[in-house]
């Protein structure tokens, strides 16, 4: 089977100051209970270094309205902690 490599970007909105928002999109594997319709189940693979975990590796399922089912892994390779992760 063909793997193809895609990359997403996303924008959200949410109401909360930033370290708030940092806090809880930084808890990766707390996903599904913030938003168990689309995360279905979130695992961390390795656990990274340091305070905000740089070099983490994160697994998850996730769909949603989609037809299909989405298996992402990720990994934190910048932390501009509260402004933003990579």
């Amino acid at each position: 089977m063909r793997v193809a490599d895609y990359h997403f970007i996303d924008r959200w909105r949410v109401e909360g100051n930033i370290k708030e928002v940092a806090d809880i999109i930084e808890d990766a594997p707390s996903l599904p209970r913030w938003w168990p319709s689309v995360y279905f189940e979130a695992e961390e693979l390795e656990p990274g270094v340091g305070e905000h975990g740089v070099d983490r590796l994160i697994s998850l399922r996730a769909g949603g309205w989609l037809p299909y089912t989405l298996r992402i892994n990720f990994r934190t390779v910048e932390s501009r902690y509260p402004n933003g992760l990579n």
